[in-house]
């Protein structure tokens, strides 16, 4: 999780810091091209469901477990 959440926590940083630059000629790396990409999904939805509803991810893994 922590690595997880630190990438979040960089990503909004460098947002925050950036939101009022004009970086149209700026080249951005890939790396922070894909972290763009994502960040709703990962950082605002998935992330927070998953620390959220742990325990019903861990059932889904569990091929024990029936998930309906």
């Amino acid at each position: 999780w922590r690595i997880m959440d630190q990438g979040c926590e960089l990503l909004l940083e460098f947002r925050t810091c950036t939101e009022t630059l004009d970086i149209t000629a700026c080249i951005l790396p890939k790396s922070i091209e894909f972290w763009n990409s994502i960040e709703l999904y990962a950082c605002q939805l998935l992330l927070p469901s998953m620390k959220e509803y742990k325990s019903c991810f861990v059932n889904a893994r569990n091929r024990q477990c029936a998930m309906q």
